[in-house]
């Protein structure tokens, strides 16, 4: 035997007693784990057996070897009758162990294995003696036929979950008992004893996993046993078969000696090993991972998309429909369902009538709800692991349903609060528009008698032949509520957003050098100098009539308050930077004082009691030039120093000059 076979052999003699031992501390009363340690306890007895043969090539250990069998006849028997809910063993049964301990008794008398050659390569013969059909029938009985019977009794009354567990577990026995009889019986029946300890070492892999599986999992993860023992396995029988080959290979080609040829080969299956059964192993786990894990997810992976999903709905019911369909395709069943509790205490009553799990939803310590997961459709039993992935979703549907309460709770308080906002801007736009209307009522009221009572003054005049002023107040007093009514009228309009030309680009320039031109004449009677600096085609977007009037009641304002002072002047300036356009116009007027300039622009508000044409003012000019250029999206900044005079900017957003269209122009004939 080679050293590295010798070491994984202890290696494995080592790992089996202690999972054993393990499962026995684990629970020592309990019969499934008696019987299991006796089970492994045999195992380890005959590998070691085999073991000291191979290393000592003394018969004496061959009693060891034979005993470690029929204790792992008698530890299969047990854990099959026990298994899967007996927790103790009837002093009946025991009975039936009776034939094992009586072919017991002719171990020392070598009536099995009578002796063992020694071939030259170090390979152990063994000579069968007169009762190994004995041994071999009592090892088809107990190993082979008495689970076999167990199991089925067993099976008949177990539950759908214990019946799982019964038929993994069976499976994963079989395999092992498959490929040590492979090994260890038929494989020697022609004379081929080189694999004798892949048997025992194939045991590692069932033994390790069913122990773990026992004590932490109740065997509700055997299939993982199951599925790494049945790879591994397979693994060896082609390590083995392939091994035998070359050996066939050798004798029928070579006539090396066996010195030299079987560490060879024994180095070219190492090499084969090491390049191959990674990739085997890997092609095995993905082709049986369809059979051993139809119903198998990835916990954190499922957990993830049921996050995804309760976060991107909106609504309570949209998400609950999203959900149910994803729990069906995770849990690979049809019957997933979201009952609603009435009371918000007690779950509904069908919950506990249907088979499954299920995961209460809890918001404020009142139970909303219960998610309930039916069958699967494979028929296997629900394992931990899915009862804790349900309990930690139901966790999370309980935060994402408060959300989505809030969520809807919200909702409705900003329809609610938009409808009172549309239904309050409603309302202050009808009194707007009320109030515009009685403002236009009440100046076309006026403005009609007013204007017959100013025309029957002009006709008493040129009647009366008298040079007496006496009707002059009365003209005055006429003409300036003529004037109020008139911008009561505009601010009406103003501020009611009437508009009766369309937002356009105006040539800002060509606006402003027209308004000059119209002002001059008033100048030019009141001996007030006027100087401008226009910068060329500069346009804004606005409404040309309302900028229009904007300018000339400024520079009204100007001519009233500069007409009377010694230093008559007026500057009139127009640049244009970046985006925008600024108007800058500047008097040598009266000025304003202090306390008065932040009041200017305020309705009705009057710094001086009279202009310089002794008419006193109604207060609305400078408002309505600040409602007309912030309609055109200006601003209006004033400042002013008392006898010095008062400067006005006005900026504008400025635009694009529009491309003429380019006539055609007409050809000769």
């Amino acid at each position: 035997m080679y050293p590295i076979l010798e070491n994984i052999l202890y290696l494995v003699i080592a790992l089996n007693l202690s999972m054993g031992l393990w499962v026995l501390i684990k629970n020592p009363k309990h019969a499934i784990h008696i019987s299991f340690f006796i089970f492994v306890f045999g195992i380890s007895s005959w590998t070691l057996g085999v073991l000291l043969l191979y290393k000592t090539h003394d018969f004496v250990f061959d009693p060891l070897a034979l005993s470690g069998g029929f204790i792992t006849f008698i530890g299969t028997a047990l854990f099959a009758y026990v298994f899967p809910s007996r927790k103790s063993i009837a002093l009946r049964s025991y009975i039936l162990l009776l034939p094992i301990l009586v072919a017991s008794l002719g171990i020392p008398f070598h009536v099995y294995i009578q002796r063992i050659i020694i071939h030259s390569n170090g390979i152990i013969e063994p000579v069968n003696g007169p009762l190994f059909f004995v041994y071999a029938l009592i090892g088809i009985v107990y190993f082979v036929c008495a689970p076999l019977y167990f199991f089925t009794q067993n099976y008949r009354g177990a539950s759908l979950q214990e019946k799982t567990q019964m038929k993994y577990l069976a499976l994963g026995i079989s395999i092992f008992t498959l490929f040590s009889i492979t090994f260890d019986v038929l494989l020697p029946l022609i004379h081929i004893y080189e694999l004798n300890s892949f048997g025992p070492i194939s045991s590692i892999a069932c033994i390790g996993l069913t122990s773990y599986a026992i004590v932490r999992h109740q065997l509700m993860d055997i299939k993982v046993i199951i599925q790494r023992g049945l790879i591994y396995s397979v693994l060896f029988f082609l390590i083995g078969i392939i091994y035998v080959s070359l050996l066939f290979l050798s004798e029928s080609f070579f006539d090396s000696s066996e010195e030299i040829s079987t560490p060879l080969y024994a180095g070219f299956i190492m090499l084969f090993g090491i390049l191959t059964i990674p990739h085997i192993e890997k092609y095995f786990r993905r082709i049986t991972d369809p059979i051993f894990f139809k119903d198998h997810y990835d916990y954190g992976k499922s957990l993830e998309e049921l996050s995804k999903i309760m976060n991107a709905s909106q609504t309570s019911l949209e998400m609950t429909s999203v959900l149910l369909n994803k729990l069906r395709e995770i849990f690979r069943t049809n019957d997933v369902r979201f009952l609603p509790t009435t009371d918000g205490k007690k779950p509904p009553e069908t919950a506990n009538n249907l088979k499954g799990i299920n995961a209460y939803v809890i918001i404020r310590n009142e139970t909303i709800g219960v998610f309930v997961v039916g069958n699967k459709l494979s028929g296997d039993s629900y394992t931990q692991k899915d009862r804790q992935l349900l309990r930690t979703f139901a966790e999370l549907a309980s935060l994402a349903f408060e959300k989505a309460e809030l969520s809807e709770t919200l909702k409705d308080y900003s329809k609610s609060l938009e409808k009172k906002i549309y239904a309050r801007t409603k309302e202050i736009q009808e009194l707007s528009e009320n109030q515009r209307k009685l403002f236009d009522d009440i100046s076309h009221a006026l403005q009609t008698p007013l204007t017959i009572l100013k025309g029957s003054i002009e006709s008493i005049k040129s009647e009366v032949l008298t040079k007496s002023n006496s009707l002059h107040p009365i003209e005055q007093s006429i003409d300036r509520l003529s004037r109020l009514i008139r911008e009561i009228l505009v601010l009406a309009r103003i501020d009611g957003n009437v508009s009766t030309e369309t937002i356009r680009p105006i040539p800002l320039s060509e606006l402003i050098r027209e308004t000059i031109d119209y002002i001059n004449i008033v100048c030019t009677e009141k001996g007030i100098q006027t100087f401008s600096d226009i910068a060329p085609d500069v346009y804004v977007e606005g409404n040309e009539k309302e900028l229009e009037e904007a300018l000339i009641n400024i520079l009204s304002n100007s001519i009233n308050y500069t007409s009377a002072c010694k230093t008559k002047k007026l500057f009139i300036e127009l640049t244009h930077q970046g985006t925008s356009a600024q108007i800058t116009l500047r008097d040598t007027g009266i000025g304003i004082a202090p306390e008065h300039l932040p009041h200017i622009f305020e309705r009705f508000y009057r710094a001086h009691e009279r202009d310089s044409t002794g008419k006193p003012g109604n207060g609305l000019g400078l408002a309505i030039v600040k409602k007309l250029v912030e309609k055109n999206k200006g601003t209006i900044v004033a400042t002013s120093t008392l006898g010095e005079g008062t400067e006005m900017k006005i900026t504008l957003p400025s635009a694009a000059r529009p491309t003429t269209p380019t006539l055609p122009v007409p050809t000769q004939e």
